[in-house]
């Protein structure tokens, strides 16, 4: 489809959403949550054993009452079966593994597509937006977890790729895991030179530099 040939569409559709009035989105959630509802139900392993048994009437499926008939997800669930959130429709193949880096305790490992990453891309700068952060305002990233930290090929490729990355985007990239203050002084000796516009970090090492 288009939008997947061009990801930068998805980044124009939530600009244009975000203008569609509370009742037209609620019925854009409706929507979705019965489509997605059903094809869970039909194709992903997880959902299909989990949810069997329970009175999902997807047809007339509402917010409320998915709530109230859907056991929560915790993220050890996730974490224990990570391969059974994959549709039986997606080659897992297809799908690019993603690691958080655990700020909450409980690091994560899941599986996205390309239209999910771009979908996460598009929707974090949408709500930078509104803060007037535009993707070339020069950047100070303090970030833990990456694809760099993966193993195998794919972490000596985004290594390797990362400062070009970063120098296109016009920011500059420190760990959040050495917090010496060794570290804290080069972090912000480079900063100095480099004036950034914004700071994007955890609010944890935020408040420690």
């Amino acid at each position: 489809s288009e939008i997947q040939r061009n990801p930068y569409l998805f980044l124009e559709r939530s600009r244009a959403f975000q203008k569609h009035s509370p009742d037209a989105i609620r019925d854009y959630q409706t929507e979705k949550i019965r489509t997605v509802t059903e094809y869970a139900l039909k194709h992903v392993p997880y959902y299909k054993k989990k949810w069997h048994g329970l009175d999902l009437d997807t047809k007339s499926l509402t917010i409320e009452s998915f709530s109230e008939k859907v056991p929560l997800l915790i993220k050890e669930e996730v974490k224990r079966h990570s391969k059974s959130f994959v549709s039986e429709r997606v080659p897992l193949s297809s799908l690019r593994e993603v690691r958080t880096g655990g700020s909450t305790g409980l690091p994560m490992r899941f599986f996205k597509d390309k239209g999910a990453m771009d979908r996460t891309v598009s929707d974090c700068q949408r709500c930078r937006e509104w803060w007037g952060i535009q993707f070339t305002d020069r950047t100070a990233l303090f970030w833990g977890h990456s694809a760099s930290f993966a193993p195998g090929l794919r972490g000596q490729i985004a290594k390797a790729t990362n400062p070009l990355k970063d120098l296109l985007m016009n920011r500059v990239r420190f760990s959040a895991y050495k917090m010496r203050p060794e570290d804290i002084s080069t972090y912000l000796g480079k900063m100095q030179e480099f004036q950034p516009e914004v700071i994007i970090g955890y609010a944890s090492t935020l408040y420690v530099i």
